[in-house]
């Protein structure tokens, strides 16, 4: 079980209003038994049975197993997207010569130039009697760090160099919450009245002015942006 079940679970008490489990398989049965007892409304169906499927799929969140019974809002996502993957930085020149100098202490490293290939060139010698005296030349594969001697093949080596970790940005999460239409501030901007309040959102679709029905159900699937707008992704009925 995944920590992102061990807390859905963990968190059942209060979401379920007493269901108290620590099975993620409890949860899908508790929803399952809803379904085929049709004790929820004919319009939370296709959304319960979304969260069970999500369940199985492992595409759940903290609170989506079981927002819907309290009328809360759940949020959409995989477990590959919350645990961030973390990237290596591609190898700069100056850590490719530093890489080598450790690899042979007293010899002599030189950045020369990157090839059509993007490689790094580098030197590695020595001086001694008025002369250069060079070991190898090297290119190196900034991503894979690979070096390949350009002469002596048993020379090619990895440099096994740690470069600074890169986090890619996160894509938005989709949020879901279901609630009444109240009020349009302007063709763009809208309130709708939750279980737990309020809520304000953005749409430049225009579909939704002229159809959506002041004081009707509706889900609405939106995004938070980092100013804390929600703009919506869609509704449906």
């Amino acid at each position: 079980m995944t920590d992102l079940f061990r807390l859905v679970s963990l968190r059942c008490y209060n979401i379920m209003a007493g269901f108290e489990t620590n099975n993620i398989e409890d949860i899908i049965q508790y929803i399952e038994k809803r379904l085929n007892n049709a004790i929820v409304s004919v319009e939370n169906i296709k959304e319960e049975e979304l969260i069970v499927k999500n369940i199985k799929k492992g595409i759940v969140s903290l609170t989506a197993a079981g927002s819907l019974l309290t009328g809360g809002a759940y949020t959409l996502g995989t477990n590959k997207a919350e645990a961030a993957t973390v990237q290596q930085q591609a190898l700069t020149s100056s850590q490719a010569v530093s890489g080598f100098k450790a690899l042979y202490p007293g010899y002599s490293v030189r950045y020369d130039h990157t090839d059509s290939k993007g490689n790094y060139v580098i030197q590695v010698c020595q001086f001694y009697d008025n002369m250069t005296h060079t070991l190898d030349w090297f290119t190196v594969n900034s991503k894979t760090q690979k070096a390949d001697a350009m002469f002596n093949p048993k020379l090619s080596t990895y440099l096994h160099i740690k470069t600074a970790a890169q986090v890619p940005t996160p894509a938005p999460v989709q949020k879901i919450i279901k609630g009444k239409l109240y009020h349009w501030t302007n063709s763009q901007l809208f309130n709708v009245e939750t279980f737990t309040g309020f809520i304000g959102f953005h749409t430049t679709n225009t579909w939704y002015l002229k159809n959506l029905k002041m004081g009707h159900v509706y889900t609405f699937y939106y995004t938070t942006d980092k100013y804390g707008h929600n703009n919506i992704v869609k509704i449906n009925y």
